[in-house]
C-alpha cells in the first residue's frame, strides 16, 4: 500500500468510524474515561515534580499531553497518557471483535469479548511502554553537549510520544489476529503517520476548546482547586470523545494490505489479507 492509498483510507476511516460508531460506544468510552482518571489521580496524588509546572495546566487534561519530569525527577504523572492509551487499547480491542460478531454494543458486552490473555499482553504492554518512557526520559536528561543535541533532545521527545502507542497497536493488532499481521518497518511508518495524525488532532481539537470555551465558561472561578476540578469534569467528556479516533489509528495495521507500491521494495513472502474492522 503506497502513501496516498493509505492516506485516503486511514482519513476516510476516521470519519467512518466517528460517523458509524461514535453514538453507539460514547457510553462505553465514558466508563474506560472515568478509570483512566481515577488511575491519574492516584498518579497525581503519590508522584513529585516541578512545583513551578503546575502553571502548564488547569486540568485533568493538561497530564494528558503535556510531560512534567525534570532533569533529578522523573514524574509519575507522565504515565497518565500510557494509562489512558491501555484503556483506548482494551476498547480497541473489544471493538474489533464486536464488529467481527455483528453483536450489539453494549460495556457488559465489551467486557466478556476480552480474555485473561488479552489483559495479561496489555498490562505488559503498558509495564513495557512505561518502563520504557522512564529510560527515554533518562536518556533526555543525560546528553552530551555537542551540535546534534537539540536533535536528538526532539528525537526522543517524540518517542515519548509515539513508542507507547506504537506498543499498544502492536499488542491490540496481535490479540485482534493472531499470525495474520506482520509488522514490517514500512507499515510501522505508516502507522506511526496514523497515529501522529490523530494525536495532533486531538491535541489541537483541546487547545481550541480549552482557549475558547474553556477559558470563557470558567472566567469566574478564581479558586486554582475549583478551577480543577471543573475542568477535570469537562475534560472527561473530551476525552472519551477522543477514543474512536484512536482506536482507528492504533487498529490501522489491521487494514494495511501486503501490496506496496511507487518504490517501495514488495515483500514477497508476506501474504497477509486485508481485515475488515
Amino acid at each position: 500500500m503506497n502513501i496516498a492509498a493509505f492516506l485516503k483510507i486511514q482519513l476516510s476511516d476516521f470519519v467512518d468510524t466517528y460517523e458509524k460508531q461514535f453514538r453507539k460506544t460514547y457510553g462505553i468510552t465514558l466508563v474506560w474515561t472515568i478509570c483512566a482518571t481515577a488511575i491519574t489521580l492516584l498518579l497525581l496524588k503519590y508522584t513529585s515534580f516541578d512545583v513551578s509546572l503546575r502553571q502548564r495546566h488547569n486540568s485533568l487534561i493538561g497530564f494528558f499531553y503535556y510531560r512534567f519530569s525534570t532533569a533529578s525527577v522523573y514524574s509519575f504523572t507522565d504515565l497518565c497518557k500510557i494509562v489512558f492509551i491501555f484503556f483506548m487499547s482494551v476498547f480497541s480491542l473489544s471493538m474489533i471483535r464486536f464488529n467481527s460478531s455483528g453483536s450489539r454494543i453494549s460495556f457488559a458486552g465489551a467486557l466478556q469479548t476480552i480474555k485473561a490473555e488479552d489483559l495479561l499482553m496489555l498490562i505488559l504492554a503498558l509495564g513495557g511502554a512505561s518502563i520504557g518512557d522512564y529510560f527515554i526520559n533518562l536518556g533526555i536528561y543525560n546528553l552530551p553537549s555537542s551540535a546534534y543535541t537539540t536533535w536528538f533532545y526532539y528525537l526522543l521527545f517524540h518517542c515519548r510520544i509515539y513508542v507507547p502507542l506504537i506498543i499498544f497497536s502492536y499488542a491490540v493488532c496481535k490479540l485482534a489476529a493472531p499470525g495474520r499481521v506482520q509488522f514490517t518497518f514500512y507499515k510501522m511508518f505508516l502507522l506511526f503517520i496514523a497515529l501522529w495524525l490523530f494525536n495532533e488532532f486531538s491535541f489541537e481539537a483541546y487547545m481550541f476548546i480549552n482557549n475558547t470555551l474553556f477559558r470563557l465558561v470558567f472566567a469566574p472561578v478564581e479558586m486554582p482547586d475549583t478551577l480543577f476540578i471543573l475542568e477535570g469534569i469537562l475534560d472527561l467528556f473530551l476525552i472519551a470523545f477522543f477514543f474512536p479516533g484512536f482506536y482507528s489509528a492504533l487498529t490501522s495495521p489491521l487494514r494495511m494490505t501486503a501490496t506496496v507500491k511507487e518504490n517501495v521494495p514488495a515483500e514477497s513472502d508476506d501474504k497477509e489479507e486485508e481485515i475488515a474492522l
